[in-house]
């Protein structure tokens, strides 16, 4: 589902902290965005190439600017002090000056990601090996910390324990990396207790957190999503390179709440027996394998995080049986994607040799061979000779490219491994999975729940939606109405919001988009069924996000004017309030969300007006009227 979650989850807020302990003291940091638009007004920056850039570090002594060589192996060029923590003020850099020259705004747009605001907002140092270390002798024995600097703390020490198994972490130093044995109990005791203890600190360090303030926000959710998360973190590692029975010793009961407990179950009961189901992110991963380690709940199921698919000792660990779930079928050897080796391939239609559309049999043979690499700055580049792809089955074939000059370790290895399945094993992903991950075959994607299956022909669908590909109705709606366990968003004794928005806000497109692909269908009672359990399992105590458009619209369509019109009423109401907040604590610098909720309210007054709810129409109209207004004064 493209972009649900950055949305959602928004622009960070920046770190604002105290300390009394001398090693804190002073720390007065300015914003990473402060940083790269002082950056981006004072140097030229037009002719700077994709693949030499400046990298911006905060270190103990201020922020830095790096000049980096991006090409594989990445090097670092020149570093420079930016921003001064002793003197408290930017420094002149040894950088080409921006004179008549217009701002670079794409390239500052680049940098200027939530994820990369929020990155450097929650980490006291970053961008550079040994971040961690940095942070935990700075910040490690101070009495008192504020909330973001324990958080900062808690990922320096969860980033250490990794950093001790494999090159996976932020800027990884491989000097402190143990060199293991190939296979599994590759840990010695020693290495065993000092990898838990980094662990630990970093439990211990979100319980302080969790303790001084239990509504801190983290990307994954609040702190205590994140607390146990880390559980399950230390839990893959372990399966990795030691062993199963090492591995649940780490685990707890009660790490996961009913609601997350049930988006476990839930994710995995969108899948079909002996399914293996490709996720993305901490959320779509973590819940599922617990349940599945703890409860023992569809262990049919392999479960695949596409994110750690590059590490080879976690591909090697899925190459074993993991609880009930078949191997994962792979035809690469262990030595062909060791580390150092076809860390990427580069798609390379130029090398073509015959004008036929290849398989991806047979193109995954090719980038298995030896041979099949370039020499380019005296590096070995593996690459395949084509962009698109094709995959046989009974019928026409599956045709479609991929859009990306090169494929990572991981992309390539899915790949891989849907060939290798060849429809004989059911192969899914996460409707939370981000584009890039789905490889291009959005067109061959029938969502079944929040999951996508690959199917053999091509899914078309009349309406537009937040998902890609097509709905199984029959199959979606079993899944969601009789398998589905909805239980946990509400707080049973306050009746307030249990649970962060992010999964909320999931479930209700997916609710969204099974109603409307039922009314496609002019199957009206079953599109009420599931607007019905929309509304009662996640009622108006909980926000109504930009989600709720699509069920509005949904009940317009079902002739419910009644429901729709109060889901539009209560959205104009609280976006409007929100967007008065916004312009009153940013007057001269307005954030994106107040252009995003005018978008929002300019398509409900649309939505309205389609369905002559004329009177409804107009009070958008005069809202949106009176915002245009309030945004004009601000900036006079």
């Amino acid at each position: 589902m493209k972009g649900i979650i950055l949305n959602t989850i928004g622009v960070a807020l920046a770190i604002i902290i105290t300390s009394s302990a001398i090693a804190q003291t002073n720390y007065n940091y300015p914003r990473f965005e402060e940083v790269v638009n002082t950056y981006f007004t004072s140097y030229a920056t037009e002719n700077i190439v994709s693949m030499q850039r400046p990298r911006f570090v905060k270190k103990p002594e201020g922020w830095f600017v790096q000049q980096v060589n991006r090409t594989p192996p990445e090097k670092v060029g020149r570093e420079e002090l930016f921003w001064s923590r002793k003197k408290g003020k930017y420094l002149s850099i040894k950088h080409p000056a921006r004179k008549e020259s217009a701002v670079n705004e794409d390239l500052k747009a680049e940098y200027l990601t939530p994820y990369l605001i929020r990155y450097n907002a929650i980490h006291p140092y970053c961008g550079y090996i040994g971040w961690d270390d940095d942070v935990i002798r700075d910040f490690g024995s101070a009495p008192t910390l504020s909330d973001s600097l324990l958080y900062g703390l808690g990922r320096a020490y969860s980033n250490k324990a990794t950093d001790l198994l494999s090159d996976r972490a932020f800027f990884a130093n491989n000097a402190a990396t143990y060199k293991m044995k190939a296979g599994k109990n590759a840990l010695n005791k020693e290495q065993l207790n000092n990898y838990l203890h980094y662990h630990r600190l970093a439990v211990k360090t979100y319980n302080r957190l969790q303790q001084q303030n239990h509504d801190f926000s983290t990307i994954v959710g609040k702190i205590n999503i994140k607390r146990s998360n880390e559980f399950l973190t230390a839990y893959l590692d372990l399966s990795m390179v030691q062993n199963e029975a090492a591995a649940r010793k780490v685990l707890e009961e009660g790490l996961y709440n009913e609601f997350y407990i049930n988006l476990g179950k839930n994710y995995l009961e969108s899948c079909a027996p002996n399914a293996i189901l490709f996720t993305n992110g901490d959320n779509d991963t973590f819940p599922l394998l617990y349940v599945q380690a703890m409860l023992g709940f569809r262990t049919d199921v392999l479960v695949v995080n596409t994110s750690m698919l590059s590490l080879p000792r976690y591909v090697n660990h899925l190459r074993d049986k993991v609880l009930d779930a078949a191997p994962l079928p792979i035809s690469f050897t262990k030595e062909q994607y060791q580390q150092g080796t076809r860390g990427y391939a580069l798609l390379m239609p130029e090398k073509a040799t015959s004008s036929d559309t290849p398989t991806l049999q047979s193109m995954m043979a090719f980038l298995a061979m030896d041979s099949s690499y370039i020499i380019n700055n005296e590096q070995k580049l593996y690459y395949i000779p084509t962009s698109e792809f094709t995959l046989n089955t009974d019928g026409a074939p599956l045709h479609w490219t991929i859009k990306s000059r090169y494929l990572t370790r991981g992309q390539f290895l899915m790949l891989d491994i849907i060939a290798q399945c060849a429809w004989e094993r059911p192969v899914y992903f996460a409707t939370s999975s981000a584009d890039n991950m789905l490889l291009g075959l959005n067109n061959y994607l029938q969502q079944e729940g929040m999951a996508y299956r690959l199917v053999t022909s091509p899914q078309k669908k009349s309406y537009a939606s937040a998902y890609v590909g097509a709905v199984n109705t029959d199959i979606m709606y079993t899944n969601l109405m009789e398998k589905f366990q909805w239980t946990g968003a509400i707080d049973t004794r306050t009746r307030l919001q249990a649970v962060q928005q992010a999964p909320i806000v999931n479930y209700r497109y997916t609710l969204a988009e099974l109603a409307t692909a039922l009314i496609e269908a002019n199957d009206e009672e079953r599109a009420k069924a599931v607007l019905k359990k929309c509304l009662e399992t996640f009622p108006a105590s909980i926000k109504y996000s930009q989600e709720m458009y699509w069920i509005a619209e949904a009940f317009y369509r079902v002739n419910d004017m009644r429901e729709a019109n109060n889901i539009a009423e209560r959205m104009l109401l609280n976006n409007g309030t929100k967007v008065y907040q916004l312009i009153e604590e940013h007057p001269r610098q307005l954030p994106d969300e107040v252009m995003n909720i005018m978008r929002l309210l300019m398509q409900l007054q649309q939505l309205t007006e389609k369905y002559q709810q004329t009177d409804l129409a107009k009070r958008f109209e005069q809202q949106l009227e009176q915002m245009s207004a309030a945004i004009q004064k601000a900036y006079e």
